[in-house]
C-alpha cells in the first residue's frame, strides 16, 4: 500500500519557522559545515543572526554569498546546518549545482577561500 500522506500549507510554515528557530536558538550563531561524502568537515560558514528570511514554508539563507574558508581538503558531497552548540537541525546535499547547498567550487583545499552561493529550505509537502 502506498503512503501518501502530505502535510497543510499551516503545518508546512510550522514546520520551516521550528527550523529557523532552531538554527538561530543558541547563544552564539549557526554555522554549516560542508563535508566530503565520509563526513569530514572541509569548511565552516558561520551564519549572520537572524541567519534565513521566511515565507510561508520557504528559508532563504541571509548574507549570501557567505565565504568560507578551507580547513580540509576533499570534494563536497553534503553539508548540515547547526545550532551554536552543534545540535544538527538540517543536512542535505552540497555541491555546485543541483543540490541543496550550493558552493562555487565543491573541490576544497586547506586555506582555499570559496562561496555558498545559495541555499533554500522549503518544509515538506
Amino acid at each position: 500500500m502506498a503512503h501518501n500522506v502530505t502535510h497543510g500549507t499551516d503545518i508546512r510554515t510550522g514546520q520551516a519557522t521550528v527550523v529557523k528557530n532552531g538554527i538561530d536558538a543558541g547563544s552564539g550563531f549557526g554555522k554549516i559545515n560542508i563535508r566530503d561524502a565520509s563526513d569530514v568537515i572541509l569548511a565552516t560558514i558561520v551564519l549572520p543572526k537572524p541567519s534565513t528570511s521566511q515565507s510561508g514554508a520557504v528559508l532563504t539563507a541571509l548574507g549570501v554569498p557567505l565565504a568560507f574558508t578551507g580547513t580540509a581538503n576533499g570534494t563536497a558531497t553534503k553539508a548540515d546546518i547547526v545550532d551554536s552548540d552543534d545540535t544538527k537541525i538540517v543536512a542535505g546535499t552540497c555541491g555546485m549545482t543541483d543540490c541543496d547547498f550550493t558552493i562555487d567550487n565543491d573541490s576544497i583545499t586547506i586555506g582555499q577561500t570559496g562561496s555558498l552561493t545559495g541555499l533554500t529550505y522549503t518544509a515538506p509537502v
